[in-house]
C-alpha cells in the first residue's frame, strides 16, 4: 500500500508511514469512529473520472456516485491527497485523465442538447480543471454561456409579445448549434411553434351582422379573411390589394384582382384595419406589443396569459 500523505510505498501491515509519520488507511480504519459511533468519512478522488468523493476508510472498495466505476478506497484517498498537496509523488496516481475528459465532454454535450446549459457548463468546467487548454471544453463553455443569455432574452421577448425579437434569438441558438453539430430539437420546436403562432395570430376580429347570416372578419399578418356562418372562407391577400382605405360608415374598402368594383366590408374599424394593412405593405409589421398598445386592446391580459 501507499502512504496517503506522501505517496511512499509501505508494507501491507504498516500503521504509520516511516517517512512522514502519517497514519495509514489501516490505522485510520481502526480509529475512525467518533464518540457517538458514527463513521468519519474522508476525502477521496475517483480513480476513473476524477470526481471528488467522501469514502469510508474501513472499506476495501467502493463505487463512484458520478460514473459508477468501482475503485480501491486506499487508491482513491491517495489520489485525493496527490491532487491537494504539491509534494506528492505524482506518478503513483492512477487517474485516467484522457478517459475522464472523454466521458465528461460527452456528458456536457448531452446536457447541451437538452437545454440544460447550466449543467453542461459544470461538466465543461470539470474538463478544464483537468486540462485548462482543452479547446472543446473552452468552446463549449463559451457557447453555453452565450446560449443561456440568448434563451433568457428570447423567453422575455416572447412573454412581452415581442415575438419577432424572440424568433431572432431562437434562430441564433439554432444556428450556433448547427455550426458545431448539436441537434437541439427543443429549441427548434419552440421556434416553429412561435412562428406558427405569429402566422395564425388574428390582429382584428369582428362580426359583420347580416340579414340572413353573420360573417366574421379576421385580419392576420398578411391577409384579410371573411368567414361565413358555415365556415366558408374568402381570403384577400395584402400584396394583391390596392387603394386600401376607410369606406362608408367606417367600413373597409379596397380594389382586388377579379373584382370589377371595389370590395367593401361593413366593419366598424375600417380606418384602423386600413392603417394596419398599409403599414404591412410598407414592410412595417408592428410587434404585438406595439399593436396592442396602439389600439388599446387587452395588452395586459395577453401579457399575463403568455407568462402562464
Amino acid at each position: 500500500m501507499f502512504c496517503t500523505q506522501c505517496g511512499t510505498k509501505l508494507p501491507g501491515d504498516a500503521n504509520f508511514c516511516f517517512r512522514c509519520g502519517a497514519k495509514t488507511v489501516s490505522a485510520v480504519a481502526s480509529t475512525d469512529l467518533s464518540a457517538n459511533g458514527e463513521t468519519i468519512f474522508v476525502h477521496a478522488k475517483c480513480t476513473n473520472c476524477g470526481a471528488n468523493l467522501e469514502v469510508d476508510p474501513r472499506q476495501r472498495t467502493a463505487s463512484c456516485s458520478y460514473c459508477s466505476a468501482e475503485f480501491l478506497v486506499e487508491q482513491a484517498i491517495h489520489n485525493h491527497n496527490i491532487n491537494v498537496a504539491g509534494n506528492m509523488n505524482i506518478e503513483k496516481a492512477t487517474i485516467s485523465f484522457q478517459g475522464d475528459k472523454k466521458n465528461l465532454l460527452a456528458r456536457a454535450r448531452a446536457f447541451e442538447e437538452s437545454i440544460e446549459w447550466e449543467d453542461a457548463l459544470k461538466y465543461y468546467d470539470r474538463v478544464l480543471d483537468i486540462d485548462f487548454e482543452d479547446k472543446e471544453a473552452t468552446d463549449g463553455r463559451e457557447r453555453c454561456k452565450t446560449k443561456i443569455d440568448w434563451y433568457r432574452q428570447a423567453v422575455e421577448a416572447q412573454e412581452n409579445l415581442l415575438w419577432d425579437d424572440a424568433l431572432i434569438y431562437y434562430r441564433l441558438i439554432i444556428d450556433m448549434d448547427e455550426s458545431c453539430g448539436i441537434k437541439n430539437q427543443l429549441v427548434v420546436q419552440r421556434r416553429d411553434m412561435l412562428q406558427q403562432a405569429m402566422d395564425d395570430y388574428v390582429y382584428f376580429n369582428e362580426t359583420i351582422p347580416g340579414f340572413f347570416s353573420n360573417e366574421r372578419l379576421e385580419v392576420k399578418k398578411d391577409c384579410v379573411v371573411l368567414i361565413t356562418a358555415k365556415g366558408e372562407e374568402t381570403v384577400y391577400r395584402f400584396d394583391q390589394m390596392s387603394k386600401v382605405c376607410k369606406g362608408f360608415g367606417g367600413g373597409l374598402t379596397f380594389s382586388y384582382p377579379g373584382h370589377w368594383t371595389s370590395v367593401f366590408i361593413a366593419v366598424t374599424s375600417g380606418k384602423e384595419i386600413a392603417e394596419f394593412i398599409q403599414s404591412v405593405k410598407d414592410g412595417k409589421l408592428p410587434s404585438l406589443r406595439e399593436f396592442n398598445i396602439k389600439y388599446n386592446l387587452n395588452y395586459i391580459e395577453l401579457i399575463q396569459e403568455m407568462k402562464q
